[in-house]
């Protein structure tokens, strides 16, 4: 085995990395990089802590999930894997149960019953971490109005 100075191993996926938050050769890396090997294993346990928190709901985990690099999932720590799993299986369960009595529609309707188109955004490939949290503002705004 090779030695890899300052090695660390990465919270998800638990691949060894090279990183230190005091050295002046890494002082243009994020200090995330203390604990992730990259931004998508930065994301995805962020993810499953506001899902375990019930701060996102599995669909909505789900939906950030997707947008992540899960190639290596076999290699994933044994705890994260099987949040992954029970985010995914409770993702796929819930939308086929609502599908069936919701309609889907962009309408707005005021108070007045007056109906208007609901304008879309998007952003030019956003990173996942941009997305979580545009996700996550999303909800909070519709929960305070």
């Amino acid at each position: 085995m090779a030695y890899i100075p300052h090695e660390r191993k990465c919270m998800i996926c638990r691949t060894s990395y090279s990183y230190c938050p005091h050295c002046a050769e890494y002082s243009d890396q994020p200090t995330w990089r203390a604990g992730f090997d990259t931004e998508s294993c930065r994301t995805i346990y962020d993810v499953i802590n506001k899902y375990r928190l019930n701060i996102i709901s599995a669909h909505d985990a789900k939906e950030i999930l997707d947008t992540c690099d899960l190639s290596n999932f076999e290699n994933f720590d044994p705890v994260y894997k099987g949040d992954l799993k029970n985010i995914i299986k409770e993702a796929e369960i819930i939308p086929e149960q609502v599908e069936d009595n919701v309609e889907e529609s962009n309408d707005v309707v005021d108070n007045e019953n007056t109906v208007e188109k609901k304008e879309i955004k998007t952003m030019d490939a956003p990173s996942t971490m941009q997305k979580a949290d545009e996700l996550l503002n999303n909800k909070n705004r519709k929960r305070n109005k």
